[in-house]
């Protein structure tokens, strides 16, 4: 068993309990940690049943504390339920849900777990991609991408109105206030040069949308399950849902895949869409024409670089790393979104955590 926590091996004693009371006579077994989804508290499970048979689950506990603002596993679960009565998308079915900390310390939700292969982020330079052909490679992003714009054909009505972040005006207004709201809470005081001049960048710069779609907000390959024929088996991972423009989740998916090559120096593996394809392939499934997307990319920069500095605040805090790492200076999201706009990186501490 592999866990992350104290708080998490107390709540996986629990769950074990707890879970008896739902599969009766059922026991706990194979508790293993996924290698991706590290800003949850996600868990792999299997319940050995009194018969002999076996149930395969995903536990995903509210986390301690993670990257992002007012973390709610409730809300993910709440975004999956909708998203099962209002897409065709392939969602995983959710068993049981517990918004009661007193149950386990924390909230969580317990869900069907489906069998396939993630791709980890990696994926160009290790894992089972490798082993495939263009063609093959080609299919699956495609499958992904036709993913991404089925979601973006949610109606948007009432049943998504819990979807939409505080404060006035379009949904790009309202995403916009929350990303000043998470840099102030991320930077807690500090001054942190590139992603500072980032947001004001952003903040000048933010074009006039109104366009308001259901939004991913960490929409990509790596965070679907696909089956052994390359369809997407299942989409994963809602903490960042939200409505605005579906530019947002393009240019995202766009970002984190040259921050996974481009960025450092690996060449895409044959078969894999380039952004132009990607763009070419999403516009004409939904009929659209994209817009604006050097300063969606620029935001999707932003959001990483600030996901990359709380993930190393974090790894300080946990004793991890040294408190003068250059980690999150060094980071690929940081270095591009330096040079896209036109900042240079402040000098290295020299500290020991420098990579």
């Amino acid at each position: 068993m592999t866990v992350a926590s104290e708080a998490d091996r107390a709540a996986l004693q629990a769950f074990g309990d707890w879970l008896g009371t739902r599969l009766p006579g059922a026991v706990l077994d194979e508790v293993e940690r996924p290698a991706t989804g590290a800003s949850n508290g996600t868990y792999l499970c299997a319940a050995r049943l009194p018969d002999g048979g076996r149930r395969d689950l995903v536990l995903r506990l509210q986390p301690v504390e993670n990257q992002f603002l007012d973390p709610d596993v409730m809300f993910q679960h709440r975004v999956m339920e909708m998203l099962s009565a209002h897409s065709g998308l392939p969602i995983p079915v959710v068993l049981w849900a517990e918004p009661d900390p007193a149950v386990l310390g924390r909230p969580f939700f317990v869900m069907e777990r489906v069998r396939g292969r993630v791709l980890p982020d990696s994926h160009h330079v290790e894992g089972w991609a490798l082993d495939l052909q263009p063609d093959e490679r080609a299919r699956l992003y495609d499958g992904a991408v036709r993913a991404l714009a089925e979601l973006h054909e949610v109606p948007v009505g009432d049943h998504v109105a819990f979807l939409r972040r505080p404060g006035t005006g379009t949904a790009l207004d309202r995403h916009m206030a929350w990303l000043v709201r998470w840099h102030r809470w991320a930077a807690r005081g500090r001054a942190l040069p590139v992603i500072d001049a980032g947001l004001r960048y952003v903040l000048d710069t933010c074009p006039d949308d109104p366009s308001e779609h259901v939004i991913w907000g960490d929409g990509r390959p790596g965070n679907m399950v696909f089956g052994e024929d390359l369809s997407v088996a299942a989409v994963l991972d809602w903490e960042l849902a939200a409505t605005g423009p579906a530019e947002i989740d393009v240019a995202w998916w766009l970002m984190f895949e040259r921050s996974q090559t481009v960025a450092r120096g690996v060449e895409p593996l044959p078969g894999v869409p380039d952004a132009e394809e990607i763009v070419g392939c999403y516009e004409q499934l939904r009929g659209v024409r994209l817009a604006d997307l050097d300063f969606y990319r620029v935001l999707a920069e932003l959001q990483f670089a600030i996901i990359v500095h709380r993930y190393v605040d974090m790894q300080v805090a946990a004793g991890l790393l040294p408190p003068d790492t250059d980690r999150a200076r060094c980071s690929s999201p940081a270095l591009m979104l330096a040079e896209s706009i036109g900042v240079e990186l402040p000098e290295p501490s020299g500290g020991p955590g420098d990579s």
